[in-house]
């Protein structure tokens, strides 16, 4: 019993334990372009997101090489988007976690 007990409970915190992939994005999207100015605070995609009543405009440097969207994309290309914002002295940079085309 003690033996049976003791799988119930492993068996228990292995499942528990485990992270589920879930197929959720944050915002819905739009990559704009791509900035190929060379300055400190120049380069990267700009991606709009609306927030509120208005939209605001992010840079992230980088896409997921998943999508296939590069700088010589046709843009704009409605995206969802899940992203955090990075600590930069230029503000409004976000790193793209995962990105799915609409």
């Amino acid at each position: 019993m003690r033996t049976l007990f003791i799988c119930l409970i492993s068996s228990f915190l292995v499942v528990a334990s485990c992270k589920k992939e879930n197929d959720y994005f944050r915002k819905d999207a739009e990559i704009i372009g791509y900035d190929i100015a060379q300055c400190e605070c120049c380069g990267g995609f700009m991606v709009r997101m609306a927030e509120g009543g208005s939209a605001r405009v992010y840079r992230a440097f980088t896409l997921p090489e998943s999508t296939g969207i590069n700088p010589d994309s046709y843009f704009p290309i409605s995206v969802e988007i899940d992203y955090k914002t990075v600590k930069s002295d230029c503000g409004n940079d976000i790193e793209v976690l995962r990105l799915r085309e609409k």
